[in-house]
């Protein structure tokens, strides 16, 4: 059985996600400003190809369990 559910069966683009992880999702955008970082249970297609077809670069890795996330002061 593979790992990797998906939601939204029937559409082109289905949110796609793997069971007990959890995904960081860059996105960045044309502007150094433009810069989005989220923490997901599924990938979202639709948004992912919506970003890219607009010039933005995606960037997902996978969370791995028992990291704590870490607060940057001033960055």
């Amino acid at each position: 059985m593979s790992p990797f559910s998906s939601g939204g069966e029937g559409e082109a683009l289905p949110r796609v996600g793997r069971e007990g992880s959890h995904l960081v999702v860059i996105y960045l955008g044309e502007d150094p400003d433009d810069v989005i970082v989220r923490e997901e249970t599924e990938l979202d297609f639709r948004e992912l190809m919506s970003r890219l077809d607009s010039g933005g670069s995606v960037f997902v890795a996978i969370k791995a369990d028992g990291i704590q996330d870490e607060v940057c002061e001033g960055c």
